[in-house]
């Protein structure tokens, strides 16, 4: 089957059927290139996801996005890039997957916990000013306090599985490693921060990117799905995987 049809049958099963967590709502749209690194990641079993560019061939992803169980990945595996359109399949480049690395250590049954995925893909992406990489940190340093933005494709409500057509951001501020520890006492530990916004969140589409200062320091893993209100977001901290994703993308 030719990848745009299978694309599109992707996205539908998304918007129909898709299990859509985390994902951002009452967000604002974004213009075309304004996260050129941000992708949407496409599973027939797991829906949308996003991940970001870090190299020509490789995307940071969460792992729960693409393994359903221990040992069982996904294996019908899209990315979009270089569009804010999920839609956009003219502008915007479909990529195979080759190969899916997990961390070695994740358990789905606990899915929090080292969280965080390569894949590879068949073909190098062509940068334009429409996709580009982003950078790996380069210190372990986490903003407390300060805000700091994500984006995805959000559904539109929480009474809808039904995702944002078009890419959308929020800001969101990054919480101490106490509060953090406080709201979620026996799921998080030191590889996790955490983060709050006054929006009604879903934590942003999984996968996806914690950006500061234009470098990726954390990769969004779970959120609080509410109605109304401050709702929390945790993320896994990328620093702290960093040697692990320098050797993959040398290894790979």
């Amino acid at each position: 089957m030719p990848r745009i049809i299978v694309c599109i049958l992707l996205i539908l099963i998304t918007v129909v059927h898709g299990k859509l967590p985390n994902k951002i709502f009452d967000g604002h749209f974004v213009t075309e290139n304004y996260f050129p690194y941000l992708v949407s990641v496409g599973t027939p079993i797991f829906g949308s996801c996003s991940g970001s560019i870090i190299t020509r061939q490789h995307v940071l992803t969460s792992a729960h996005c693409v393994c359903l169980r221990r040992n069982i990945v996904e294996t019908e595996v899209l990315v979009l890039s270089g569009t804010n359109d999920l839609l956009d399949i003219i502008n915007g480049q479909i990529h195979d997957v080759e190969l899916i690395i997990l961390y070695e250590t994740y358990d789905p049954p606990r899915e929090v916990n080292d969280d965080i995925a390569i894949l590879k893909l068949a073909d190098p992406i062509e940068f334009t000013m429409y996709r580009r990489p982003i950078s790996l940190p380069s210190t372990d340093h986490i903003p407390h306090g300060e805000q700091v933005m994500i984006g995805g494709w959000g559904v539109i409500s929480l009474k809808t599985d039904f995702p944002s057509r078009y890419l959308k951001y929020i800001f969101l501020k990054i919480l101490s490693d106490r509060e953090c520890q406080a709201l979620y006492p026996s799921e998080i530990d030191s590889t996790h921060f955490c983060g709050v916004t006054p929006q009604r969140l879903g934590g942003g589409d999984s996968g996806g990117p914690v950006v500061y200062n234009n470098e990726i320091i954390g990769v969004i893993t779970s959120a609080q799905d509410e109605d109304e209100g401050p709702a929390t977001s945790v993320f896994t901290r990328t620093w702290l995987y960093k040697s692990w994703i320098t050797k993959v993308i040398n290894q790979y």
